[in-house]
């Protein structure tokens, strides 16, 4: 999700919105609940495949910020790679 050196972020938001579209029609749906499962199933892929995608497009530009600000405690960097 790189675009010249820089996130991509139009498609970022574009990933966001269909992530809580699809989650709003698993939430309030009317699937038959073997249906639903498939959907449940396909949509946590998708969303574990996103974070990862953020993870990776964000944290090597965050880190040394975080790092070297001086408001930044350890709590605040706890679980964070």
């Amino acid at each position: 999700m790189q675009l010249a050196g820089r996130a991509d972020w139009a498609l970022m938001t574009a990933v966001h919105g269909a992530l809580r579209r699809d989650l709003d029609e698993l939430l309030h749906g009317t699937a038959s609940h073997a249906s639903a499962r498939a959907r449940w199933d396909t949509f946590g892929s998708q969303l574990r495949s996103h974070l990862a995608a953020d993870h990776a497009a964000m944290w090597p530009r965050v880190r040394p910020k975080r790092i070297r600000s001086p408001d930044a405690s350890c709590d605040d960097n706890r679980g964070q790679p």
